[in-house]
């Protein structure tokens, strides 16, 4: 193990390679809902727009959450050390699920959104 790069041990390929893929996945997804929003009226939700900043929010803060506490993994004890950018970007991660909403409630206005009258997604 000494000696090798880490990009050559299985787990940190892991660990890189779905951090990668989750925040793909979340760019896809919030630039495909920023440019369907139209900001000149408000959001309601039969329109789809509230139920899918939701979305962004509630995806894009777990999946910052989660590849910030890959990073912390894969620097072992210095993540926690102040000293190290992965321990302030782990704690402004777990802000990101906290702030503007946290994601119980996010979890219930895309429930209440999807099962509206003129959507019922969900009935």
């Amino acid at each position: 193990a000494f000696g090798e790069e880490l990009r050559n041990f299985g787990q940190i390929q892991r660990l890189v390679g779905e951090s990668f893929a989750g925040m793909s996945a979340g760019r896809a997804l919030m630039y495909q809902t920023a440019q369907s929003l139209d900001l000149e009226r408000e959001a309601t939700a039969v329109d789809n727009r509230r139920v899918e900043t939701d979305a962004v929010k509630l995806f894009c803060g777990k999946m910052a959450k989660d590849a910030a506490d890959a990073a912390m993994q894969v620097m072992g004890g210095y993540g926690y050390v102040g000293e190290y950018q992965v321990e302030r970007l782990w704690r402004d991660a777990k802000l990101l699920e906290i702030g503007g909403g946290t994601n119980e409630s996010h979890h219930k206005n895309i429930l209440r959104d999807l099962s509206a009258p003129g959507r019922a997604v969900i009935p």
